[in-house]
């Protein structure tokens, strides 16, 4: 969407998180955004979403997982300053939502699995 926008840092996964970051910036330098992705229990963790909503977003992983998707859950957050955090928990994330993919399963596997 923003083709021209420079990428600052990103903010691996880890065993720890498993989820990434990435911080973006704009062409005039003067606005930023952070982009997150991963498993969704760790970007509901990163928004600090509420106990309800927690459950909410749980019941629609398990509907989408038992659909046969792979799910990710993705988020952001504005930065106006550009003293980055050394961790992706300092930053102020909204929950954007759940991304549902097909993930079938390679051709070969079962018989390598057998």
């Amino acid at each position: 969407m923003h083709r021209d926008w420079e990428l600052v840092k990103e903010y691996p996964l880890s065993k720890k998180l498993l989820a990434m970051s990435r911080v973006w910036r704009s062409p005039s330098g003067k606005e930023y955004v952070i982009a997150a992705k991963g498993a969704p229990e760790a970007i509901i963790e990163l928004c600090h979403v509420d106990l309800n909503r927690q459950e909410e977003l749980s019941r629609a992983v398990q509907v989408m997982a038992q659909q046969g998707m792979r799910v990710l859950g993705v988020a952001m957050a504005p930065l106006q300053e550009m003293d980055l955090p050394d961790g992706q928990h300092d930053f102020d994330f909204k929950f954007m939502g759940l991304i549902g993919m097909e993930d079938p399963v390679r051709p070969g596997v079962p018989q390598a699995i057998n």
